[in-house]
């Protein structure tokens, strides 16, 4: 069994093609599927404690458990949808390789992440909170790439490419929003240090707004409330501010994170 399993591995890393075309009509579903998302769950389950390192404690084991969803739930969207865009520009799909198709991309995406995961623990030691989220989006984006080969294999090639084409692409951007919207919502896996463990963040604003915010840096960023500048402060400090501005206020203290909102937007440290 470990030598199927390691051979399969070889082949979704090295030529996801021949999963498709070789062991499906050989093995069938009922076997590849529960390999697959073997494969799947325990590098993802890896990878999501080398990011809740950047914490410790408790987030180590809860990114862990959360981030295999992250890779495994976009597939119960992308089978159907691929599907159905095959059928809308004439390509010839059936469900079977279909599944194992969207099995494969996902297990290469997260063999590739964890391969990415020493990087991740090495910085956790390093970086700020924002700078780690950062490097954690880019690594699964980075990874998300290599799944492309694995989606390229599983639409057919048919006698016009430009239908292929659109279905590929239509494809990846699902699988994108789907994966990324899916990790947004189980939140928090980059948990700032000074931020008590939660297993789950009240819903906020989407990834793709949060990403563009982190990136323009608007959160924190040092804005003027009159002609006097507010007094500089360091990342470290700005961090903590931040961070501590998005508690959710608890039972002792109700409205605490709103008044620390409104103290430090008064005195033009935050939006």
């Amino acid at each position: 069994m470990s030598t199927a399993l390691g051979a399969l591995l070889s082949r979704v890393v090295r030529d996801p093609r021949a999963v498709l075309d070789d062991d499906l009509p050989r093995l069938g579903l009922a076997t590849l599927v529960p390999q697959l998302l073997g494969i799947t769950t325990a590098c993802a389950a890896v990878t999501g404690a080398a990011v809740g390192a950047f914490h410790g404690g408790w987030q180590v084991p809860f990114a862990a458990i959360k981030l295999p969803f992250v890779f495994i739930v976009p597939t119960l969207v992308i089978v159907p949808a691929a599907r159905a865009l095959a059928a809308l520009y004439g390509v010839t799909l059936d469900a079977p390789r279909a599944v194992v198709g969207a099995l494969v991309v996902t297990a290469r995406v997260a063999v590739f992440s964890l391969a990415l995961a020493p990087v991740l623990v090495t910085a956790s030691d390093l970086a700020f909170y924002r700078q780690m989220a950062l490097l954690v989006v880019a690594c699964l984006a980075l990874a998300g790439l290599t799944g492309l080969g694995a989606l390229g294999a599983m639409v057919p090639v048919v006698t016009e490419p430009w239908r292929r084409r659109l279905v590929l692409l239509g494809v990846a951007c699902l699988f994108a929003t789907v994966g990324g919207q899916t990790g947004w919502m189980l939140r928090p896996f980059v948990l700032h240090r000074g931020l008590p463990v939660a297993f789950l963040e009240k819903p906020r604003s989407d990834i793709f707004t949060e990403v563009e915010r982190r990136v323009a840096g608007r959160a924190g960023e040092v804005k003027p409330s009159s002609p006097t500048e507010p007094p500089a402060i360091d990342e470290a400090t700005r961090e903590m501010l931040e961070a501590h501005t998005y508690m959710d206020p608890g039972p002792e203290d109700p409205g605490c994170a709103n008044g620390a909102r409104e103290a430090l937007s008064a005195m033009g440290y935050l939006e």
